[in-house]
């Protein structure tokens, strides 16, 4: 009896402990793919290259003095990656608010559960621009990043210029997440977009490879487009996946956004890669052209399967087939998304062939030459 009773014990405390996980399955899932999709793409763009190659990022900075190590190396581009996810998720998040059916010319309780991931996805933000500028400062001088010191970043002879931007990005990262936070009106909602906007610029304007006055602005949109159309279906999959009644509202107006977001992405994209390519003949000819064909090949398959998969989608939704054909498509295509941010951080970390050369010319001081 007093086995049987302990048997009957210890399963409903497992039966308990199963009831308080449950709810935390389906969204720990959605990060265990999620995650590896951008392990996926982080690995497969760094793959086929020797290794992260230091850039020609501060132009009035003095050059690297010794190897930044290993941990610099392979961590520059996944900080990176973390900082566009960050930025796609608050962006994201925020568009999804106003994607949603309003109550009373208000967002609805839906729409302020986005505004709350929102507000914690800036929070992560602003921890990754942290991180980021910790490892950016030891690639471009060539110091490993766990000898980081605030006198070795900030103080003289030769302060790293990157470090107050970003700095400052983190800084206003956590004013928008507590804006995103309080915030309970749709002009609220614009101001904090429009704030997510301006904050982008120190990530997509600071440490650019090819000099260029044009790059910097053509990134910042082609980032921003990004971040409105993952983040976006991200925010419907979040908080609307469950309501059949919040999808057929929202999702016809996600599928008129997405094919603009497309077109901007696309067309800054090759802007920038054209501007750091130099030539079309650098394109196969590089492992960074090789990325770049990948990462068109990604965009364009995104374009055409999410086209299709959301007409699918709309049209069961207006038959009252339930919602369970968007989760599926949606979770595939944010995956495939995710993987693509993951291969773009490793382009951003590729040596791009009109970078030049910044091997310094070494002066023989007895031929003179």
């Amino acid at each position: 009896m007093t086995a049987a009773g302990s048997g009957t014990h210890a399963i409903s405390r497992w039966a308990t402990a199963g009831s308080w996980l449950r709810p935390w399955r389906r969204p720990t899932g959605y990060v265990v793919v999620l995650a590896g999709a951008a392990a996926t793409g982080l690995a497969f763009g760094v793959w086929g290259d020797d290794r992260p190659r230091q850039r020609v990022a501060a132009l009035d900075a003095p050059p690297p003095q010794t190897d930044p190590g290993a941990l610099t190396a392979w961590g520059l581009p996944i900080v990176r990656l973390a900082v566009i996810v960050a930025v796609v998720g608050t962006v994201g998040m925020l568009a999804g608010a106003l994607l949603l059916p309003r109550e009373d010319g208000k967002p609805g309780a839906a729409a302020l559960r986005c505004l709350r991931s929102a507000a914690w996805a800036a929070v992560a933000w602003a921890v990754a621009m942290v991180a980021l500028l910790l490892w950016s400062w030891s690639d471009v001088r060539g110091i490993p990043v766990l000898q980081a010191s605030i006198p070795q970043i900030f103080g003289p002879p030769a302060p790293y210029p990157a470090a107050v931007p970003y700095l400052y990005a983190a800084a206003l990262a956590l004013v928008i997440a507590g804006a995103a936070a309080i915030t309970r009106t749709v002009t609220g909602v614009l101001v904090v977009l429009l704030l997510c906007g301006y904050n982008v610029l120190p990530l997509t304007t600071r440490d650019q490879q090819v000099d260029s006055s044009i790059l910097g602005p053509v990134v910042t949109v082609h980032v921003l487009a990004i971040a409105v159309w993952v983040g976006g279906l991200a925010a419907l999959l979040a908080h609307a996946r469950r309501s059949p009644a919040l999808l057929a509202v929202a999702l016809p107006r996600f599928n008129r956004l997405a094919p603009a977001c497309f077109v901007v992405v696309g067309a800054f994209g090759a802007a920038a890669a054209w501007i750091n390519l130099g030539s079309a003949g650098a394109l196969g000819a590089s492992h960074f052209g090789t990325l770049v064909v990948y990462k068109a090949e990604a965009l364009i398959a995104l374009g055409v399967f999410g086209w299709w998969a959301r007409r699918r989608v709309i049209a069961d939704l207006r038959r009252a087939n339930g919602h369970r054909p968007f989760v599926r498509f949606a979770t595939i295509e944010v995956a495939v998304m995710v993987a693509t941010l993951g291969l773009g951080s490793a382009l951003t970390h590729t040596t791009a062939p009109a970078v030049p050369d910044p091997t310094p010319k070494i002066v023989n001081p007895y031929l003179g030459h």
